[in-house]
């Protein structure tokens, strides 16, 4: 049995073998489609290829972000008929009390000689980690030893263990579960999303490589991340190959920018990300950039998580200029406007770079950039007062043919690199 584990919110999949539908509304709101098939946001097509090749395929989901309570939600995912493990099934009140016991345990760890530059920061780190230590959601993460001691128990039989890796702490709790209960089964981490500069999470010193708990493997979305993860500080050849099985979008979206297709005034589009501050901070930055601008229409693509209203408000307060906001998906917004202007810290910075829009990447002030282009972008560094976004505002709305070629073609060789399509020999990676 190949068992998988935490998937996440649900984008929009093309699932082989399966026929299309409305896109899954949401284990979060819409991983269960109006159908009532269960479409993995992660891992894509992959349950589906393994249990043609005669593997059962167990997923334990990670719940969050639901439109609809807890109880209608799990009658949704029992309908489905796909084979979910959920731990409250397994796990006792002795079990829970273990975890609490657990969390108890760690509060007050040694932060002796814990530096940053020569000044002691340990005050800083032993006050975020209290802050955390018993909160509820961790505490869960921590449980899977015991659903695991659980299972093994049972003599059910894991031959493999397959989880997206983000290298968050929520991870490692569960390595070493698996290494513990079932010593013979092997761990296969899948890449499935962006590796992110100034993640410090997502590197290794090379003293932590010897205790940190790891996977046997790590199987990438794209021919480009086994040289990212191993500068990261990944053990040499522990990254491989492999499919991208989540941002399948990518793939068909290769230089499908035409902006002036149905004329018009240009258009330039302000995607927000999952931060309230961070879009505050942005749309600060784009309101003053864009004051008095001429025969340019604004749009802002909310993040799901956008309270509109609240943000709406905030516009008319800094004093915003006239903007719209953008229904529909990024993909179709990309294909059609002029400009794109947004943070780091997003696959929407590589999915636009893949059409060959001019992006505008705004740095923070109080954040870090979190580049997920290992790469020069040939069109403009990362930016950040007003007077530098507007100067490549208008250096976008003049650009002409040839420059936009090259942009295209960069966004093709981009995409090879970081974005490998599902195939026959790529999905061979996980057998």
């Amino acid at each position: 049995m190949d068992l998988f584990s935490d998937p996440h919110q649900q984008e929009d999949y093309r699932y082989h073998g399966l026929p299309e539908g409305d896109p899954p509304k949401l284990v979060t709101a819409g991983s269960i489609d109006k159908a009532g098939r269960y479409r993995d946001r992660n891992f894509g097509v992959l349950p589906a290829y393994l249990e043609e090749r005669g593997k059962e395929v167990w997923t334990i989901p990670l719940c969050f972000n639901l439109d609809r309570s807890v109880p209608a939600q799990m009658k949704l995912m029992a309908e489905s008929g796909y084979p979910f493990l959920l731990p409250e099934q397994y796990l006792t009140i002795t079990d829970i009390a273990r975890a609490l016991r657990d969390g108890v345990a760690g509060l007050f760890p040694n932060l002796e000689g814990c530096e940053f530059e020569g000044r002691d920061i340990s005050c800083l780190i032993r006050e975020i980690h209290l802050s955390v230590s018993l909160h509820p959601p961790l505490l869960s993460y921590n449980s899977i030893r015991y659903l695991l001691e659980r299972l093994r128990k049972s003599n059910v039989d894991i031959e493999r263990f397959i989880y997206p890796i983000e290298n968050n702490p929520p991870e490692k709790p569960f390595i070493l579960a698996a290494r513990r209960s079932y010593p013979a089964a092997r761990i296969s981490a899948f890449q499935h999303t962006v590796w992110l500069k100034e993640q410090l999470g997502m590197f290794f010193l090379p003293e932590e490589r010897a205790t940190h708990p790891l996977p046997d493997e790590v199987i990438c979305s794209g021919p480009r991340y086994p040289s990212i993860l191993e500068a990261a500080g990944f053990p040499r050849g522990m990254a491989l190959p492999g499919p991208n099985l989540r941002y399948t979008a990518v793939n068909q979206s290769v230089g499908s920018n035409n902006p002036n297709g149905d004329g018009g005034p240009r258009k330039l589009l302000v995607i927000l990300n999952y931060d309230t501050n961070q879009n505050m901070e942005l749309l600060e930055k784009a309101g003053l950039a864009l004051k008095d601008a001429e025969d340019v229409r604004i749009f802002i693509k909310a993040h799901p998580t956008t309270d509109v209203q609240k943000m709406g408000g905030y516009l008319q307060d800094i004093g915003f200029p006239a903007y719209e906001w953008a229904p529909g998906t990024v993909q179709e917004w990309l294909a059609r406007v002029h400009v794109v202007m947004m943070t780091g810290g997003s696959v929407s910075n590589l999915e636009t770079m893949a059409t060959g829009v001019p992006l505008i990447r705004v740095s923070l002030e109080n954040n870090f950039d979190f580049d997920c282009l290992w790469d020069e972008y040939p069109f403009s560094p990362f930016v950040s007062s007003p007077a530098e976004i507007r100067e490549r505002i208008d250096e976008a709305l003049r650009m002409g043919p040839d420059e936009r070629r090259r942009l295209m073609a960069f966004g093709k060789e981009m995409v090879g690199n970081y974005f490998e399509p599902v195939t026959p020999a790529t999905m061979a990676a996980f057998l």
